[in-house]
Order: C-alpha cells, then sequence, then structure tokens
C-alpha cells in the first residue's frame, strides 16, 4: 500500500508509482521515488509536535525531496526538474558505480584515472564512479570488499558533465525565484568540499548533480546526543550508515519494506515508530514474538571497573530485553563478551538470564577473545553458552569428573606453615578452620572478617588463632592486615561473600548496592594474591548458581563468576569449588533468611562429605593433576528431576553428559508426543524454546505414530501454522491436530491391517534401482550454501541430506540423522528442492493421500532412511510431489501422494532471520548508548491469531480489552463497545498481522509510547485531520478497515465518529453531524 500525496497526482495528471510499474525506467523510476519521500514526509512532519526541533537531510535525489520540503521551490517546478535530471543524467551514460568498503577517502586519493570519488556514505564505505573497464580492472587490484552497482549511469562524475550544462540553463528558467530553507533546516550533503551552501542559488542545484556525496560528514554534522533519525529512503542501507556515523542516535524505519521484488514499489507509509514523542500516556502490556536476530556486544578492557559494567548490563538488558517485566522475544539473542576477567561477572549474569528467560529470548552466550573475529553466529545453532578463540568454536557443558583421591597426606605435601581463611568468622568459615587444623600441618590460622563474632569465643582448635579486620574487597585494608604473614602462608580459603538474591527483574544496578554484593567474589581473589603473592595455593568458594545460573540468582551467580574465572586464568594455584547447598547447620543465616531447602533430586552436603571432597581436590590441585580449576561440588542424584524443580533449561547442551540419552523416559521426541498429551516443549532440529512446529510432525500426530504401525491417510489439509511455546494441550484425535476450538491439520484415516506397495512406491524404487551410470551425484553442500546465499538460515551447518543423487526426473536422498523422524520427514522437503527450488524451506498445504507401514519406535536404531522423489502427475504445474520415505534395511516405508507445498521465500520463511547491527557496551559513555542506540529492536513478527482475536474487516465500534485466559499468546481482543468495558486505566491492544493492527492504530493516535519497543514497528500511522487525536484511558473508539486483505488500514477514531465503510465508495461520515472525520 503506497500513499502519493494528492496533490503529486494532480500536477502529473497521473499516479507517478503506476506509472513507473507501466514503464519501468531510469525516468520512471526517480519521478516515483520522489513523490513516495516527498509523501512519506509530509506525513511524518504531521503528527510531530510543532515544537519539536526538525532538520531534513537528503543523498543525491534525496536532498531534492528535502529542499522541496523545507520551501526551497515550490513542488510543480521540483516535479518537473526532478525528471529533466533524471533524463539529463541518464542519456548515454554507460559508466558504472563500484561499492568499496574498508577503505577510506585517504586511501583512495590516487585513484585510477577516469574513475572518481562520487559518494562518502561513512569513513569506510566509499562510492566511486567511472568507465565500465576502469571500474572493473580498479576492482580487481582492491583487497577489500567491493561491489559493482546495478545502476543506471555513472552518477556524480564526468558522465553527468554535460546535464549540468543544461541544467544551469534551465533551473533558472524553470524556478526563477528559489528561496532559502524557511520551514525546516536543511543540511547540505555535497557542500563539504569548498563550504559554499546558498540553497536559493540556482547554481548551487547544478552542482549538486555533479559533486560528491558527502553524507557520512552530513550525517555527523546532524547527529548529536539525543537525535532521531528517521529513515524515509528505500531499503534499508540508510539506517545502518547513520547507525555507523552516529552511534548514539535512535534510528527509526519510517518505509514498509515488502519482498524486494521492485524498489519503488515497497509501500513508502509511515510506521508507528514515528510517534515516539507521546511519553505521557497510560501502560500497555504487550508480548512481541520477533523471528528476528539480536547481538548484543559486551565489551571492556582489562583496567575497566567491572563492578560499574556489570551494573550497565543489568540497566541494559532490563530496561531494553525485558523492560517493566514484558517479554520481548527476539527468538535469536546473542550476547557476545569479551573474555577478560573485567567481564567474567557478566557472564555468571548473563547464566542466571538464561535459565529465566533463554528459551523465550533464544540466548546464547559468546565469549569472544577477539572482538575483531567474531563468529559467524549462524554457526551456534544451541541455545547454550559458546567460546571462541584461535578460530575454534566450542561448547560449555557440564561433566562428571572422576572421585578424586589424595596421593600423600596433605600435611606431607603443603608442609608447615601459615593458613588464611577469609570469610572466617561465619559458619562455613570457622568449619574449615577446625577442619584445616585437624588435616593441614599449620603454625597458625589467620581468620579475617569484616567484624569480630562473640562465636570465636567458642572456637577451639588445635593451633595459634590470628583474629584480623580487613576487608577483602579493599586491597589497602587487606594488605595492612596480612602483609606480616607474605611469603609464610601455605594455603588461603577465601569464604567471604554476600548472598543477594533476586531475579533478573529486580537485581540491583545502582553501583553501591551492587557493591556491596558483589565486591568480596569479584574483587576479593584478585587482591588476595596481590597482598599473599603466588606462593600460597588458593580455594575459592565459589557456588553452583554460577556454573548453572540458577534462576532467581543472577547477581550471586555473577559474582562467583568472576572467582571462577580468576581461578581458571591465574599464574598461581588457584581452586575455585562450585558449591552445591550446604546442610542447613552449616549455612543456617542463609537458609533462615531465603527458606533454603534441598531442590527435587538434590541433597544437601554434609559437613563431612562436603570437607572430605574440598581436600581431595585440594591434593589434586597441590599435586598438578587438577583437570579443571574449578569445579562443581554438589549432591545430586536425579539430574532430571533437579533440572525441572530447578527451573533450569534441560533442553540446554550444558546438561547433555549428565543426563541420559534423550529417548522415551525423559524427553519426547515429536514422533513420540502421545495423542491427548500436554505439550510443554518439543525437542528437534529446529527447536529452541518456542518453535513453529513443522507440517511433517503433524503427519505424525494424525498417523498415530508410533503406536500406528500402519494405515492411510486421505485428504490431509493444513489449515493454521503451529507455534509451540510454554504449553499447548494438543489433541491428535478425530483425524485433527487441534488445540480446543482452533484446528491446525486434519485427515480421513484409512485403518487396514497391512498395507501393500502401491504404485507410487513401487514405480519410485524401481527407478531407483536403475544402472549407476545413469545417475548424476548432486553435491549437497553446494544446495545448503545456494539456499543459505538466498537468506535461509538453515545454510550449510544444517544439513538434513547426506547425499543425492539424480536420473530422469526422480531424485534419491540420503538423509544424515535417522534417529528423529520428523527431522528425517522435513529432509524430504530439502529432496524436493533438487527437482523445485521454490520447495525449500516450503509449507506443506495439502497431501491427496499417505500410506506407512513402521515398526520401530523414534529414537531407536537410527538407521539410513531414503527419501525417494518425483514431481506429482496429480498437478505438475504445481510445487507438488510424490515420494517414498523408507528404510532398505527394515522394509519400513512411508509414502505420500500429491505433497503439495506452499513456497516459501527467506522473507516469508517461517524460520526467517534478521541480523541487526552489533552494538558496543561497556567502554566510553556507556549508559548513553544504552539508552539512545536503542540496540534492541524487536519487529512485529508474522504471529498467526486466532480469528476470535483478530479485527473484523468491517465497520464497527470497539474497545480493546484483555481476553482473560492468562494465555500470553491470547493477552488482548478487541470488544464490541455494546459487550464490554474498557478496564479502569488503561487501553490495551494485540498484534495483528505484519504491521497492520489495532497496535499501530493506537500509536498512530498517540494512545502508545513507542519507546519500549526501541521504536522500530512496522506499520501505518493514521492522521485524523491535520492533528492526532489521543486516546485516554477508558475511552471507547471505533476502527475501520479500509482496503483488500493483504493491503488493509485500521484506522482507529474517538467513539463519537461512526465509521462507515463502503466496499464500493469507502466513505466516512460523523455520528451527529459535528464536522467531517
Amino acid at each position: 500500500m503506497v500513499f502519493i500525496e494528492p496533490e503529486i497526482v494532480a500536477l502529473l495528471g497521473e499516479d507517478p508509482v503506476l506509472t513507473y510499474h507501466r514503464q519501468p525506467n531510469p525516468v520512471t523510476a526517480q519521478v516515483a521515488l520522489f513523490a513516495i519521500s516527498y509523501s512519506t514526509v509530509l506525513r511524518i512532519l504531521r503528527i510531530i509536535p510543532e515544537t519539536t526541533r526538525i532538520q531534513l537531510l537528503g543523498a543525491s535525489l534525496g536532498e531534492w525531496v528535502a529542499a522541496t520540503v523545507c520551501g526551497v521551490m515550490p513542488l510543480k517546478q521540483a516535479l518537473q526538474i526532478v525528471r529533466l535530471r533524471a533524463r539529463l543524467i541518464t542519456e548515454g551514460n554507460t559508466g558504472k558505480m563500484l561499492a568499496i568498503n574498508g577503505l577510506t577517502l585517504e586511501d583512495l586519493s590516487q585513484l585510477p584515472s577516469g574513475v572518481e570519488v562520487a559518494c562518502a556514505n561513512a569513513d569506510k564505505r566509499i562510492v566511486v564512479s567511472g568507465p565500465p573497464e576502469s571500474i572493473e580492472s580498479f576492482k580487481a587490484t582492491l583487497k577489500v570488499p567491493c561491489k559493482v552497482l546495478d545502476t543506471a549511469g555513472a552518477f556524480h562524475s564526468t558522465y553527468v558533465d554535460r546535464a549540468v550544462a543544461v541544467l544551469e540553463k534551465e533551473i533558472p528558467v524553470l524556478v526563477p525565484d528559489l528561496r532559502k530553507p524557511c520551514k525546516y533546516n536543511l543540511i547540505s550533503t555535497a557542500t563539504h568540499v569548498d563550504g559554499e551552501c546558498d540553497f536559493a542559488s540556482a547554481r548551487y542545484w547544478c552542482r549538486q548533480t555533479r559533486r560528491t556525496v558527502m553524507l557520512g560528514r552530513a550525517l555527523k554534522e546532524a547527529g548529536e546526543s539525543g537525535t532521531m533519525f528517521i529513515d524515509v529512503g528505500p531499503g534499508a542501507g540508510m539506517r545502518t550508515l547513520i547507525r555507523e556515523c552516529v552511534p548514539s542516535a535512535a534510528v527509526l524505519c519510517a518505509a514498509r519494506y515488502y519482498d524486494k521484488t521492485d524498489d519503488v514499489l515497497r509501500g513508502r507509509v509511515p510506521s508507528c515508530g514515528d510517534v515516539m514523542w507521546c511519553r505521557d500516556v497510560s501502560e500497555f502490556d504487550v508480548v512481541v514474538k520477533s523471528l528476528g536476530r539480536a547481538i548484543v556486544v559486551v565489551d571492556a578492557e582489562d583496567d575497566s571497573d567491572p563492578i560499574s559494567l556489570l551494573g550497565d548490563v543489568i540497566k541494559f538488558v532490563q530496561e531494553s530485553l525485558i523492560p517493566n517485566g514484558r517479554l520481548l522475544s527476539h527468538m535469536d539473542t546473542f550476547l557476545v563478551i569479551r573474555d577478560c576477567q573485567c567481564a567474567s561477572s557478566v557472564v555468571g549474569f548473563a547464566r542466571s538470564l538464561m535459565s529465566e528467560h533463554g528459551s523465550n529470548l533464544g540466548l546464547r552466550i559468546v565469549r569472544v577473545l577477539d572482538m575483531k573475529n567474531l563468529p559467524s553466529f549462524i554457526e551456534l545453532p544451541s541455545l547454550g553458552e559458546y567460546k571462541v578463540a584461535d578460530g575454534t568454536v566450542k561448547l560449555r557443558q557440564l561433566c562428571r569428573s572422576p572421585p578424586a583421591t589424595p596421593r600423600a597426606d596433605l600435611s606431607q605435601q603443603l608442609g608447615d606453615g601459615v593458613i588464611v581463611i577469609t570469610g572466617g568468622f561465619g559458619g562455613l568459615g570457622q568449619l574449615v578452620a577446625k577442619w584445616a587444623a585437624d588435616n593441614i600441618s599449620c603454625n597458625k590460622i589467620v581468620l579475617l572478617g569484616r567484624a569480630a563474632s562473640s562465636s570465636l569465643s567458642s572456637l577451639s582448635l588445635q593451633c595459634p588463632v590470628d583474629v584480623r579486620i580487613a576487608d577483602v574487597s579493599n586491597s589497602a585494608s587487606l594488605i595492612d592486615a596480612v602483609s606480616e604473614y607474605r611469603g609464610m602462608v601455605t594455603v588461603v580459603f577465601h569464604c567471604a561473600g554476600v548472598v543477594e538474591d533476586a531475579v533478573v527483574e529486580n537485581a540491583p544496578s545502582d553501583y553501591q548496592e551492587l557493591y556491596r554484593a558483589v565486591a568480596a567474589k569479584v574483587l576479593g581473589p584478585v587482591n588476595l594474591v596481590k597482598a599473599l603473592g603466588s606462593g600460597p595455593r588458593y580455594v575459592l568458594f565459589s557456588s553452583s548458581s554460577s556454573a548453572f545460573g540458577n534462576p532467581g540468582q543472577s547477581v550471586y551467580a555473577a559474582a562467583n563468576s568472576a572467582s571462577d574465572y580468576f581461578a581458571e586464568k591465574s599464574s598461581a594455584d588457584v581452586l575455585s569449588i562450585q558449591w552445591g547447598g550446604w546442610s542447613k547447620s552449616i549455612a543456617s543465616s542463609m537458609s533462615a533468611k531465603y527458606n533454603i531447602n534441598p531442590t527435587a533430586g538434590e541433597h544437601f552436603l554434609q559437613p563431612r562429605e562436603g570437607l572430605q571432597a574440598m581436600g581431595n581436590l585440594l591434593s589434586s590441585l597441590v599435586d598438578g593433576h587438577l583437570k579443571s580449576r574449578s569445579v562443581v561440588v554438589a549432591n545430586i542424584s536425579d539430574w532430571q528431576n533437579y533440572l525441572s524443580a530447578a527451573g533450569l533449561p534441560r533442553e540446554a547442551p550444558l546438561w547433555a553428559q549428565l543426563l541420559p540419552k534423550p529417548g522415551p523416559d525423559w524427553v519426547p521426541s515429536i514422533g513420540q508426543v502421545a495423542a491427548n498429551c500436554r505439550l510443554r516443549w518439543m525437542i528437534d532440529h529446529a527447536t529452541e524454546g518456542g518453535v513453529v512446529v513443522p507440517a511433517t510432525a503433524m503427519i505424525l500426530w494424525l498417523i498415530g505414530y508410533p503406536r500406528a504401525s500402519t494405515g492411510g491417510l486421505e485428504q490431509v489439509a493444513f489449515h493454521k501454522v503451529l507455534w509451540v511455546d510454554k504449553g499447548q494441550h494438543i489433541e491428535t484425535t478425530r483425524g485433527e491436530v487441534r488445540d480446543g476450538e482452533i484446528v491446525y491439520a486434519s485427515a480421513t484415516r484409512k485403518e487396514s491391517k497391512r498395507v501393500g506397495p502401491n504404485y507410487v512406491r513401487r514405480a519410485l524404487t524401481e527407478s531407483s534401482s536403475r544402472s549407476g551410470d545413469s545417475w548424476t551425484e548432486v553435491d549437497v553442500a553446494d544446495l545448503y550454501q545456494h539456499f543459505a546465499d538466498a537468506g535461509f538460515p538453515y545454510g550449510p551447518s544444517f544439513r538434513l541430506l547426506r547425499s543425492a543423487k539424480r536420473c530422469e526426473g526422480i531424485v534419491v536422498a540420503t538423509v544424515s540423522d535417522g534417529r528423529h523422524l520428523a527431522a528425517v520427514m522435513d529432509a524430504c522437503t530439502h529432496a524436493c528442492a533438487l527437482l523445485d527450488p521454490s520447495a525449500f524451506g516450503g509449507y506443506p498445504k495439502a497431501i491427496r493421500c499417505v500410506h506407512f507401514e513402521t515398526e520401530t519406535p523414534d529414537g531407536e536404531g537410527g538407521t539410513d532412511w531414503e527419501v525417494v522423489v518425483k514431481k506429482s502427475g496429480v498437478n505438475v504445474l504445481a510445487c507438488s510431489f510424490d515420494l517414498v520415505l523408507h528404510q532398505p534395511s527394515s522394509g519400513q516405508w512411508i509414502t505420500f501422494e500429491g505433497f503439495t507445498m506452499q513456497t516459501t521465500m527467506p522473507t516469508n520463511s517461517l524460520y526467517v532471520y534478521r541480523q541487526e547491527e552489533a552494538q558496543t557496551l561497556g567502554i566510553d559513555d556507556v549508559r548513553s548508548r544504552i539508552l539512545n542506540s536503542g540496540i534492541m529492536r524487536p519487529m512485529i513478527g508474522p504471529i498467526d491469531i486466532p480469528d476470535e482475536h483478530s479485527v473484523p474487516q468491517q465497520y464497527g465500534e470497539y474497545v480493546i480489552t484483555p481476553s482473560g485466559n492468562g494465555n500470553l499468546d491470547a493477552t488482548f481482543a478487541p470488544v464490541r463497545v455494546d459487550d464490554g468495558i474498557v478496564p479502569p486505566g488503561s487501553v490495551r491492544v494485540r498484534a495483528q498481522y505484519w504491521g497492520l493492527s489495532f497496535l499501530d492504530a493506537l500509536a498512530a493516535t498517540g494512545a502508545m509510547p513507542m519507546s519500549f519497543f526501541g521504536g522500530e514497528l512496522s506499520g501505518v500511522v493514521t492522521a485524523v485531520g491535520e492533528g492526532v487525536h489521543h486516546v485516554k484511558p477508558g475511552e471507547v473508539v471505533g476502527c475501520v478497515t479500509l482496503g483488500a486483505s493483504g493491503l488493509h488500514s485500521t484506522i482507529l477514531l474517538p467513539a463519537s465518529y461512526c465509521c462507515k465503510a463502503s466496499r464500493s465508495s469507502m466513505t466516512l461520515s460523523h455520528r451527529n453531524d459535528a464536522g467531517p472525520a
């Protein structure tokens, strides 16, 4: 849906977009782009408060749009000049343009003859123009990314000199009264060469066509702290340039992007993000699901303040990822953290974030040594934690450690010396002191604490005790307390710490409060080694919350994670023990404060077993036989129950080596989900938390697999896409897959005791047994690389096919992994893509009939499956196939006749991902970038809303009210005025389709502050008259939907307007004749 100002249509006598569609050429394209951009800018300006300071900036043709809006020239004359200019600069222009990334203007100071700089879009994004042969030869010499652009000539070069000469004569005639910008401030992108900037001069506009476009410098001149850019240009390139040139600015998109079939016809309609200025209205509960990718980089230097960095990250997560407790699901959120001591506490915090919100955020933690060589994120498929070093990517997993047995007595290993115990006044400290006095030969035990305890009087040890008051987080205080023992200490037990339990949303971010909670763990180990040297062995008391990321212990996990990292990287002999729960007799104060009890599957550590494990590990540290210097010590007998009860994501690969192998006893694969069960998660090749259920899984449910071994289905139909998130009650009875009243798939069952080979199976298997000489091998890697290049996320790293061959319109392929039959069946669409590329990633619409004979349950055996495919004889024109899926070794098989798919493009794929620019946290002006850069840019995704929750395409008066069923995917619903009222204090709304919804309309009318979303939601902004009506909490509203399905706009109006939409006339009238609507 493209909106063009009526004045433009009247002046041209035609719609310029339709003209371009009928006669596509460079002249009609530039006129259409001018008209669309001009119309978009005007619609944006109508909803921005007059008190807002507005500047306009345009590149090349965009500068003519900006000048016209600013009043430099009348619209009529501007259209005439744009048309003339477009014709002149393209006639006979045979040149080419080359985009170069990675070189600056200074690097390109010596260009080949005939080649010159046309655009400097950013510091290292330059475009040059020149003759085709010169451009090609120059490209061959470059060692940086570069690309020849698909343009109608070489613009801003000598190729347009003739056009400039003509314009110098024509512009003064066409526009004799050029004026200086009077409405808004206009920023030039063409005057940074000599400083001349006289917009009222015809000479300026003639030379603007020829001069280098200095866009990058103009963006920096326009951008300052708090600046908001609204991009009205085609594509997403301008947004990238703005974020690169002005990192602290917020960027909104005022365009609507459809498939990239035709640049100019992708609708230019302002988005609801344009009303971010409305901040003083009511609060909204909105659940946004995005199939996008968000990359957040936490960078820091080793000498940075780790506590300040942790606080900044906590603020960012609370304000951007889960603001006000409302979850924004991105499907793929990559938290990239520099692998250094300063940022180590962020890792522990991120692990708790993963436990609490990981499946919704699709969180991956990526630890990297070199920020300049970030990994390919598409190669990190599993929700989990990765470490990237030396070009390799390692996935973090916990593994069982064999019981440590001491090789010698600790007293003999360590010898006589002094033992230092921090936190020595608490229960754990005193327990360690008694154990050390009994098991280690020592001359003295030094107990350190921030305040003396009366309980020390009852502490009876077999060696002298020295009590010192010191704060381990304060280096000077610690050195004063223990410096006299330097060189005499054999072992240091660091038991000090503060337990501060809180969910991520409530974690403290204030520096002083955070310092109190984490300083002992974050700074203590570093200060101890500084005070006592690297001679002693250090045993740090950490927590399993650091290793597991226990929900509700985000700050405690962060603090202990810093201790663990120090142990792993320190040049001293340091062991970090990540303790599980201690018995209440030891940790009495902690247990009383937080009412801590063992989790299901866990037993609290008793003093004897915990101290024995510590002694064995310390002995191994002394001997140098310790495999890891960060070890979990916990008494967990049943990992399955423990993970479930603790709320930890047991589908994460972290636990893979601790849990039994996947099977019927603990994690159901898709084929093993019984009928009428509550589906709480799905483990399959595409699942990370919520998932779009593959249609092949629905086929299995309809079949009744694995219980039904033989049978058939007819008239298989797929009605809706099934999204599984928190848990749906999926019913598979009566030949249907349903959730309540919503039917997702249906079929007619045909029961039979034994199904013999039918003609499809026989014909295909006979064809597949032909002579090997007639077959052509297919390079499967090329197949997946091709579709990865086309934009599908599952490229080379997601290969469901191991090998394939073809012969006379038939393809035979071997599936790479036979353990999950649903994944095996999904591989069928990839085999079909070898006959029809549009099948790749497609979603079935219908299957004429299915026959099956299966005996081995899913997950058992895992022998190779083969797929035999040919184009369907029923409908040869459609994307329809006949295929057989069979196991040659066992004789099992499933046949599909008339397997017709809905073809899928990367832009509308169910699995589409959106790559966002990586932003940096942790260095230089952190807070402003967190608040203003809009790092998280969630989009309204293609959510499938039940019919009863969508806005009817008819006129009527509605209010928005909660549906009340508590399901996050059905939180809001429109209700007719006479059926309900708006609850006091809020107007609530539910997203309907991709950008066309009540959400857009409410935002357009000022009812919703869009800063909550990061300001980048596609949608239609609707202005009532010349201004905007602000819907107040509790106010009744009416709506009308204009336009055909897929290209409609939903307009929201106050209830005093009666919106009547005739299918033929589309008129609006006011109910009480109080004025036009």
